[in-house]
């Protein structure tokens, strides 16, 4: 009865989840036709440096994303904090339950093998060579932003790995604990969270997104990533815990590589954080980066009444100079 209510719980609390993560993703325009395209996206294989800048504001971003938490975010944050607070709670029943059969966890093994966020890297790179063969940009998008995302996703994972070092499951007396060994010893492949899963769902949220009118392709893109969640806890490299923080934190990334890159969302203001660092006097900063719409109209919004303070900046607006 345990590994039954712990499922329902996973399952009922992960629904809840995606459902308010999906109601809080930004409105899509729908795609214009693939061959219309022509702005080329700023990372490229021939802007290498861009796609590195991008990355690292991404990680910006995303790490100090705690500071921008508001309250209508309770509505994906609870039944996120509820699901993995019940599966850390039954991670070892469940494990205990999925049994250590030997054609499981090779057929697991076999799933991850082919999975690994190297795998998702490298499936973002075939997408973006099918659009350089096709001349498609919106394939070629598709590629560079879910390599982007992936790199993201597999980062962000590093690092929780590092703040929970967390033991595997086949490690010490099974139990998954966290810190086992207090500071003397820091594991840089811990169990929390699933690199495998996080690339996984990163890359499949990216083509969702990209593609909002094709089920099949929604179907297909979501159903392979949660096959590689399952295949980890198969193979017994990860607790379910893992898998949900793993596949939760992907998701989201996906979603924010999107609304921060896709030109599908230059319709609305972007925003990004990035360290810099002074010269000779060693001073350091947090930049922040607003981009307005393509079409923003900055001397018309200085008319604006609530914006009285602004106006005797020079913008270059002529009825802006008082």
């Amino acid at each position: 009865m345990k590994f039954r209510s712990y499922l329902s719980i996973m399952l009922v609390a992960m629904f809840l989840t995606a459902s308010s993560l999906g109601q809080n993703a930004t409105a899509k325009k729908n795609n214009p036709p693939l061959k219309s395209r022509k702005t080329p996206a700023a990372c490229s294989v021939k802007r290498l440096d861009k796609c590195a800048l991008d990355v690292a504001k991404d990680q910006a971003g995303i790490w100090t994303s705690p500071l921008r938490v508001h309250t209508s975010d309770a509505r994906w944050l609870v039944p996120f904090a509820g699901a993995t607070g019940a599966s850390i709670y039954y991670d070892k029943d469940a494990m205990t339950h999925i049994g250590t059969s030997t054609t499981q966890q090779d057929f697991g093994r076999n799933i991850s093998k082919y999975s690994s966020p190297y795998v998702s890297f490298g499936t973002a790179g075939g997408i973006y060579l099918v659009g350089a063969v096709t001349h498609n940009d919106h394939i070629q998008e598709t590629g560079l932003l879910g390599a982007e995302s992936v790199v993201d996703a597999s980062l962000l994972a590093f690092g929780l790995k590092l703040a929970t070092n967390r033991d595997r499951p086949y490690q010490e007396d099974g139990t998954g604990k966290f810190w086992p060994h207090g500071m003397r010893a820091i594991n840089t492949d811990g169990s929390m969270a699933s690199g495998h899963a996080a690339a996984a769902w990163a890359l499949a949220r990216v083509v969702s997104m990209e593609y909002p009118d094709r089920p099949l392709l929604k179907l297909l893109a979501y159903g392979s990533a949660l096959t590689v969640s399952s295949a980890r806890v198969m193979s017994r490299d990860h607790f379910p815990s893992d898998v949900i923080v793993g596949s939760t934190f992907g998701f989201l990334t996906g979603g924010y590589v999107m609304r921060h890159h896709s030109r599908d969302y230059k319709d609305s203001f972007s925003y990004s954080l990035a360290p810099s660092m002074g010269g000779l006097g060693g001073s350091y900063a947090l930049s922040l980066t607003i981009t307005p719409p393509e079409d923003f109209d900055l001397c018309r919004a200085l008319q604006i009444p609530g914006v009285h303070f602004l106006r005797k900046i020079d913008s270059g607006c002529a009825s802006t100079r008082r």
